[in-house]
């Protein structure tokens, strides 16, 4: 069964849940999205593919465009990344504990533009997934989970994202969840003016809600706090092949 996936606060789509798909099973997924606000108007497409590889292991990569107000629509990113399941609470442990890296190799352009944060590039991510299912039947019925992500990246100073969920299953229904992310960035530099975002103290909570039917998922992320950091609001739809 393929599960949701969350909008990190760049662009990409990296799926952090702690909870596998079965082994060999491939789950790719193609998003489109816009993201605006104050100085950004960013519109974004990512192809995601990623695999259990073994029964612990699994496996991703994204392919990432992007169109701003500064650069033209372009390659903005590529993302390979890996995680092993240290804790299965499907299989009767307490938790699901789930630990990853994650090497990306954003586009030397978009480093430069406050439309996407990156930093730098490359970036080296290091993850760290828990969560607890609540099961009422063969499945899931709710659950909750949170990550936290350390990234740095060339010639930049480290950031910090993080992030607790809510998933509730309505099975013929559909899904939905809802929670909040949070950025950090540990530079000592101010937004403005701008060149980017490698040194500054970049600060924002998001709000993010998402409802999936099917093999279609809507998802929107609004800004609520922010610090040296634009407010946005963004809206995506995905599609599961």
């Amino acid at each position: 069964m393929i599960y949701l996936l969350l909008l990190p606060l760049s662009l990409c789509a990296t799926d952090l849940n702690p909870w596998f798909n079965p082994m060999f099973t491939p789950q790719i997924k193609a998003t489109a999205g816009y993201r605006g606000g104050h100085n950004v108007d960013t519109e974004y497409l990512i192809a995601d593919v990623a695999m259990t590889v073994w029964n612990d292991i699994k496996a991703e990569i994204e392919i990432e465009g992007a169109k701003t107000r500064k650069n033209d629509f372009n390659y903005e990113s590529a993302r390979l990344s890996g995680f092993y399941r240290f804790k299965n609470d499907a299989v009767g442990d307490d938790l699901s504990i789930v630990g990853g890296l994650t090497v990306a190799f954003p586009a030397g352009l978009f480093t430069r533009d406050i439309g996407v944060y990156e930093p730098g590039t490359p970036q080296f991510l290091a993850h760290l997934v828990i969560g607890r299912e609540c099961d009422c039947t063969c499945t899931w019925s709710s659950r909750v989970w949170g990550f936290l992500t350390f990234g740095i990246a060339r010639h930049s100073s480290p950031w910090l994202k993080g992030g607790v969920f809510y998933e509730l299953n309505l099975f013929e229904c559909g899904r939905f969840a809802g929670g909040f992310q949070t950025l950090t960035g540990f530079g000592n530099h101010r937004l403005k003016p701008f060149h980017s975002y490698s040194n500054v103290a970049a600060r924002e909570l998001a709000l993010v809600l998402s409802y999936r039917y099917e093999d279609y998922e809507i998802r929107g992320v609004q800004t609520l706090y922010h610090n040296q950091y634009p407010s946005t609001t963004s809206i995506e739809l995905s599609y599961y092949f």
